[in-house]
């Protein structure tokens, strides 16, 4: 996938994930490596499905993200890797080339959160392996999008250093969407294993940036629903009046083609079929504006968005 521009005064992340409802039929395409790059490559349409799939809406009530919620990653497990050679192949075909960007856009403000690099890829196994990008630097900010299929599928491990910042399940097309964040470390792992109860699709994408404060990353978030097209992420409220990125992250049913409404609203950094990350940077103090990403074909999902703080200066 392309990396593009670093984010402008503050970043927002938002991840929206797509899941797959019973009744789709598997893609028929895939993307290959690296196919994508620039920055205007919005609208770009992945693994077209067979088939139809109506689903009507799921308005639960959103949640607002805190920092509370963990994962105890200490936990062992025996799980089986039921991993099935189109698994394999899926996998290999989808994962991309990381591309380091660390010069900002001239527009971008006064914030010194950075975009860094991004990976995504799709598994349907009991497991997927979550490989660092490559150019991950020491204190590097990870942040992790997660969908599985089927609300009863549930996390059996999770990797040291990950923690759980917020999720979602959606009853209506059965998902569950999940994000992690993670700093890097000077010896970060290539490969970082997360495990499941049973086998499910998956789809996973990284955003990583530098310049997060690393004791108090998180100025303020929400993690929500998004329904048929476009998928919204909704406006927050921050703190800070100046310095912040937001990062808007969805994941969804149904969606395979992604575009900014407007173009240049939100920067894309990382999309893989039902998975979109964007972000954009803080231009005023007050509440953001709603940002729209049309979602197509329309569907259900969940949306995480969160204002990132920048490290305090030396």
């Amino acid at each position: 996938m392309k990396a593009t521009s670093a984010l402008l005064g503050g970043v927002l992340l938002g991840a929206s994930a797509c899941n797959w409802v019973a009744g789709i039929g598997e893609p028929s395409d895939r993307l290959e490596a690296g196919s994508f790059e620039g920055s205007s490559d919005y609208g770009r349409r992945a693994d077209p499905e067979d088939g139809s799939n109506d689903v009507s809406s799921s308005n639960e009530g959103a949640s607002a993200v805190d920092g509370s919620i963990g994962v105890d990653a200490s936990v062992p497990v025996d799980a089986p890797s039921d991993r099935s050679l189109d698994a394999e192949t899926d996998r290999a075909d989808d994962a991309h080339e990381d591309r380091p960007i660390v010069v900002p856009p001239a527009d971008a403000g006064s914030t010194t959160v950075r975009f860094h690099v991004e990976w995504s890829d799709i598994w349907n196994a009991r497991q997927i392996d979550v490989r660092t990008p490559d150019f991950v630097a020491e204190h590097d900010f990870m942040w992790l999008s997660l969908f599985t299929d089927l609300r009863s599928t549930t996390l059996v491990t999770v990797p040291p250093g990950w923690t759980l910042k917020g999720e979602r399940s959606n009853v209506t097309v059965d998902i569950y969407a999940r994000w992690f964040y993670k700093f890097a470390t000077a010896n970060e792992p290539s490969l970082q294993t997360f495990t499941f109860n049973q086998s499910t699709r998956i789809f996973a994408g990284i955003a990583a940036y530098s310049g997060v404060d690393p004791n108090s990353p998180f100025d303020s978030g929400i993690v929500t629903d998004t329904h048929l097209s476009p998928c919204v992420a909704p406006s927050i409220q921050p703190v800070s009046g100046s310095g912040l990125l937001f990062v808007a992250s969805f994941l969804h049913d149904t969606a395979t083609m992604w575009m900014p409404a407007p173009i240049g609203s939100i920067t894309e950094r990382t999309f893989k079929q039902g998975l979109w990350v964007g972000d954009f940077p803080q231009v005023s103090a007050g509440a953001t504006d709603a940002k729209s990403v049309t979602c197509t074909p329309a569907g259900e999902g969940a949306v995480s968005v969160i204002a990132l703080r920048p490290a305090p200066s030396p």
